[in-house]
């Protein structure tokens, strides 16, 4: 009973799933700036900037474009950069 239950919510998880476009978008434009093509990793911090110069992001815009990042084909990973531990994006057929 339950797999059958969960056949049929699998056929309709598409209509209830939020889509963020705008912020996709924004993202996939600002990665094709010439410094992020063919970086290994993308901090989000510096992503946020080139977006949206020194202004303080929410914690629900980072948030956001960590989704973004996430729904265009990257990962969160941690990364050891100058002798510190960060979160960092990867795309994913890097992180195997």
């Amino acid at each position: 009973m339950w797999q059958e239950a969960r056949q049929k919510a699998e056929s309709v998880h598409d209509q209830f799933m939020v889509y963020d476009d705008y912020m996709v978008d924004s993202v996939r434009e600002t990665l094709k700036m010439a410094k992020y093509i063919g970086v290994e990793y993308i901090r989000l911090m510096d992503l946020s900037r080139d977006m949206f110069g020194d202004k303080v992001l929410s914690r629900a815009d980072q948030h956001r474009i960590a989704d973004a990042l996430r729904s265009l084909g990257y990962d969160r990973k941690d990364k050891r950069i100058n002798g510190k531990v960060l979160k960092v994006f990867v795309e994913q057929q890097q992180n195997e």
